[in-house]
């Protein structure tokens, strides 16, 4: 603004003379002159301040008076109450609103603002052509109306995580050779582990939408095959029960093979009922119940009884029991249950009741190449009893 510029307040009429106070100096002129200085004045003070007044728009800049600040007051030739009109800029206000529908990186003008306007009117009071009070009033031309802008929340950028195990490699297994197991016999030595991936994988998703993958962790184990044991060495003989230190009973040697009898085999005084177990792995090659032979044939005194076919060219033959539990063309292993012990066929007691006599008659047969018949042995040098 031009500092020289000077604002004039309530002009005489056209021709009248008025003072211009300024540097302690008075200036006669005429209403016309003092029109011009005037207007000057006021295109001075509007191309400084860049406005003219009235609404501002959406700019919602601070308030601009059109009154310019530094006005030299001119006395008027008359006392009495002069007013000057200005008009002021109302800003607007903006008001966010949040909504979930909208990303955070959005913003949409819902309703658009405008500011408001005052109008002021300043009055003077001159007396004595000095200024002796100074006020004003505003009145509100138009109030300001806010602008409404609808703000997203939704996360723009949204980053997922998701751990997931892959195998790479399955293991094999292998099988090895082992000269103190019995064949037929297995063993696992070593287990057998999958080489596998464990990996966590970082997803990014720009507005829904997966943008990248990448893997932030990764931990990858080696391949552990399986090893198992194979027994290669000759299958034993085991008991032909259950003994105590696998949980049952060492049963009382009742009559041993041979003497004055000729006995077959060794009897074993097993409580009734007790299971009886096979003493090889082998095939169940005869099984019978008591009562299927007659007295005519020998096989009767065996009353229900089993036998099995070893591959070894041994046979086992289990008698008197109360039941079997296997039947002809069974395979069965070393220490399967086949039965439980009784007292049918024929027993050597005097003793009364229906459990007189109960025990196990178990006999080892040893087949001869030269005659191609199965003949009765000791059982004694092949259980483990006695070797």
């Amino acid at each position: 603004m031009n500092k020289n510029a000077k604002r004039m307040r309530n002009l005489p009429a056209k021709g009248k003379k008025f003072k211009i106070v300024k540097g302690g100096k008075a200036a006669i002129a005429t209403g016309a002159l003092a029109l011009t200085i005037m207007l000057a004045s006021c295109a001075e003070n509007s191309a400084a301040d860049g406005t003219q007044g009235g609404n501002a728009g959406s700019t919602g800049k601070p308030a601009v008076s059109t009154r310019p600040s530094d006005v030299t007051t001119v006395a008027p030739l008359t006392d009495g109450t002069h007013t000057s009109v200005f008009y002021e800029e109302i800003p607007f206000e903006t008001v966010y609103i949040d909504t979930p529908d909208m990303y955070d990186d959005e913003q949409i003008v819902k309703e658009e603002g405008a500011a408001g306007k005052t109008e002021v009117r300043e009055h003077t009071l001159y007396k004595n052509g000095k200024v002796k009070d100074v006020w004003q009033e505003k009145i509100t031309l138009a109030e300001p109306q806010k602008r409404v802008i609808l703000r997203g929340t939704k996360p723009s950028v949204e980053i997922k995580e998701n751990t997931v195990t892959e195998t790479l490699e399955k293991y094999s297994t292998i099988y090895e050779e082992c000269g103190t197991m019995e064949v037929g016999t297995k063993k696992l030595k070593t287990e057998g582990k999958n080489s596998v991936a464990v990996r966590t994988y970082r997803y990014t998703y720009i507005k829904g939408e997966l943008a990248g993958t990448e893997v932030v962790a990764e931990e990858i184990s080696t391949r552990v095959d399986e090893v198992i044991l194979v027994g290669t060495k000759a299958q034993t003989f085991g008991l032909p029960f259950i003994d105590a230190a696998h949980g049952g009973v060492d049963y009382k040697l009742t009559q041993s093979f041979g003497g004055a009898n000729n006995h077959r085999g060794l009897d074993f005084a097993v409580y009734y009922g007790d299971p009886i177990i096979a003493a090889m792995d082998g095939t169940v090659i005869e099984a019978y119940d008591a009562g299927y032979f007659s007295k005519n044939n020998i096989l009767w005194t065996y009353g229900t009884y089993v036998v099995i076919q070893h591959d070894n060219g041994f046979r086992t033959y289990y008698a008197h029991l109360s039941r079997r539990t296997v039947k002809k063309g069974d395979k069965v292993k070393k220490g399967e249950v086949i039965g439980a012990s009784g007292n049918t066929g024929r027993l050597n007691t005097t003793a009364t009741g229906p459990y007189a006599g109960t025990h196990l008659h178990f006999e080892i047969r040893k087949y001869n190449a030269k005659t191609g018949v199965y003949n009765t042995v000791d059982p004694k040098p092949y259980l483990p009893w006695w070797r």
